[in-house]
């Protein structure tokens, strides 16, 4: 798995040259209500048709997320596949630990 680095530099982010580098994607939403957009040929869409370098993975705690009754094995898993996917097409992942109360 091939990584890229970035890092904080004042008010914006820079690659390991110190070039600015802007994250753009989309988010799941609730991994618990829509499983579905969690794989390889949306991810692919999205980098593809809309030039998304990122995608963010929504983790519910309320609401029949994780910590409200969800499968917490198959949460788990959709969260891994996703890294997954991302990281094969060469997207940044951000996973939002989503804590509403």
């Amino acid at each position: 798995m091939r990584t890229r680095n970035f890092c904080m530099s004042m008010r914006s982010r820079v690659d390991k040259n110190g070039k600015e580098y802007q994250l753009k994607g989309v988010s799941t939403h609730g991994l618990q209500w829509f499983p579905q957009f969690v794989c390889k040929e949306t991810f692919k869409c999205i980098r593809d048709e809309w030039g998304a370098n990122a995608v963010r993975l929504a983790m519910y705690t309320d609401e029949g997320g994780y910590c409200d009754g969800a499968d917490k094995t198959a949460l788990k898993k959709l969260v891994k596949d996703g890294v997954n996917y991302a990281t094969e097409l060469g997207l940044y992942v951000i996973i939002d630990w989503h804590i509403l109360h």
